[in-house]
């Protein structure tokens, strides 16, 4: 077998060994497997993780190949409220020899500027945006200057997210900088051939820990009712899976199951997307209910470049990482290869996408398995699902958005304040209740949300034909650059448990205000607006009253 020919020839062995001893720690913590260790078959018959590699055709050189000698990268998540005890029973167990890794954080544009005027003798607060002229006077040349010699060097340690190396000895004085943590990054870790894990949090294993203990890989593959919720844009709350442009490729792609889930978290990335190229993927879809052919996973790229020139996984991997890297020599002896290539053009620029972020296909499953997972517990039990999801997820929409679905799902609030909240029934009590629970308005000015089981009045919806007229609160907007162009989109609410998507040219200010009214045109699940003003919820217009009881 290939695998084991590998870890035996660059003696892998005890990688595998000790990340299946770290996970022993934790016997009833439910973990993700992330990245390109889900490749491994070795470590799924290890329960190293839960995907199996044969069924889901994974490309094992996308994790380890004859030309890479490095030691494999196993990153794992664990629920974000069980990661810290996890890690204490790692420094327990390697007591001396454990320690967290760094990030050698460098000087960049803004703050080699900072830095340059400090080391100038200026000593004072400096706003988030000041002007250098002002500050610096007719320093300012010298302090341009000074700052690009600095830009780019050593600045200071921070502390890695969450890697770990174990020492085969004690951890050598001259790398600490504490007794848990050493100045090594990953790179020095990888150069050095340590032993590295990546133990890191994931909100979604929390939420789904108050729902239920089901194994990840026991969830059916095909359901009807979670397929339906997703298909409907309906996914708020769900993590990984709740984002207006994840909602909006969910109703196009129609999932039918949990591979097509999966399909929909690789095909959001960068590399797929990118200029207009998901819509070529969409279609094919639609067709054939696959992307042969499409590249859309670091695997596509793998054996897209074995094809081209027929060569060995590990070449194809090698040519893939090099564009990935901007390596140019690489590129170069790739384009030399295929110099008589009457597709060349075409298969360098299709190539040159995975300088952009992409998915492996393992990276892609492990999400799917956790986002259908909380899928198929939210349509089944929803009142729970809000319930922990509030005390849980950390979301990108503002706090009444949540609060809201949590309404329409039946769950009633006994008082205002902060979660955690206690459930009991239908109700749910927050811990910190607020001494002075105040109007609705009150509630939304302090808090972000109301309790009252009434939405905003007002806010509405019209339609005529394509055509749409709305006013709704704002939930969430996001700045993105699509094909060149500067675009916002928008969520937002207009009725009790009605939101629409909103697209519109520009970067707009949504942080300033809450209400947003317009019209436009409906298309691709979207509302492409044409026309829009902006206003504010104040409490001299009366709308105050808006949020009451």
């Amino acid at each position: 077998m290939r695998e084991l020919r590998l870890i035996k020839q660059f003696k892998f062995e005890q990688v595998f060994l000790n990340v299946r001893s770290i996970l022993d720690l934790a016997p009833d913590a439910r973990y993700v497997t992330r990245g390109s260790a889900g490749c491994s078959l070795v470590g799924y018959l290890m329960g190293i993780h839960n995907m199996d590699p044969i069924k889901h055709k994974f490309v094992l050189s996308r994790f380890m190949h004859e030309k890479r000698p490095d030691l494999p990268d196993i990153d794992v998540d664990f629920a974000y409220n069980e990661r810290d005890a996890i890690i204490e029973r790692v420094f327990s167990k390697y007591a001396g020899r454990a320690a967290r890794i760094s990030n050698h954080v460098m000087y960049r544009e803004g703050s080699s500027i900072r830095k340059a005027l400090r080391l100038a003798g200026y000593n004072k607060f400096l706003p988030r945006h000041y002007d250098l002229g002002s500050v610096a006077g007719d320093q300012a040349s010298q302090i341009i200057a000074k700052a690009q010699e600095i830009e780019g060097t050593f600045s200071n340690y921070s502390l890695h997210c969450g890697g770990i190396v174990i020492f085969p000895d004690a951890v050598p004085e001259e790398y600490k900088l504490s007794d848990t943590q050493v100045k090594l990054n990953r790179d020095d870790v990888d150069r050095m051939r340590l032993f590295k894990i990546d133990l890191l949090c994931n909100r979604g294993l929390a939420q789904l820990k108050e729902l239920s203990d089901r194994p990840l890989e026991d969830y059916p593959d095909e359901d009807e009712a979670t397929a339906k919720m997703f298909c409907s844009g309906r996914a708020w709350g769900v993590t990984f899976g709740e984002s207006p442009a994840q909602r909006r490729l969910h109703v196009d792609i129609v999932p039918r199951n949990r591979d097509d889930i999966t399909f929909s978290l690789g095909l959001i990335r960068p590399l797929p997307s990118a200029d207009g190229r998901r819509i070529r993927v969409l279609d094919q879809f639609h067709k054939e209910r696959n992307h042969r052919g499409q590249l859309i996973y670091d695997d596509d790229g793998i054996l897209f470049i074995q094809q081209i020139l027929g060569c060995s996984e590990s070449d194809a991997e090698l040519y893939r990482k090099g564009f990935g890297k901007k390596k140019q020599a690489v590129i170069d002896d790739f384009t030399e290869r295929i110099k008589n290539n009457p597709n060349k053009d075409e298969i360098l620029r299709e190539l040159g996408y995975f300088a952009l972020y992409s998915f492996c296909h393992a990276h892609a499953t492990s999400y799917g398995y956790l986002v259908w997972a909380l899928g198929y517990e939210k349509v089944r039990q929803p009142k729970r699902f809000w319930w922990s999801t509030l005390n849980h997820a950390q979301s990108m929409y503002r706090p009444w958005v949540h609060i809201q679905e949590a309404k329409v799902a039946g769950l009633r609030f006994a008082a205002f304040g902060r979660g955690p909240w206690k459930m009991e029934g239908d109700i749910l009590t927050p811990t910190y209740v607020d001494s002075v629970q105040g109007d609705g308005w009150y509630q939304f000015e302090k808090r972000g949300y109301w309790i009252s089981h009434r939405f905003m009045p007002g806010m509405y919806e019209q339609r005529d034909g394509n055509k749409v007229r709305f006013k709704g609160l704002i939930g969430v907007g996001r700045h993105h650059t699509v094909n060149g162009r500067e675009i916002t989109f928008i969520t937002i609410g207009t009725g009790m448990g009605k939101y629409l998507d909103l697209i519109v040219d520009g970067l707009l200010p949504i942080s300033k205000h809450d209400v947003i009214e317009g019209e436009g045109e409906y298309k691709n699940n979207s509302i492409s607006v044409k026309r829009y003003e902006f206003s504010n919820i104040v409490r001299e217009s009366k709308q105050q009253e808006l949020f009451n009881i």
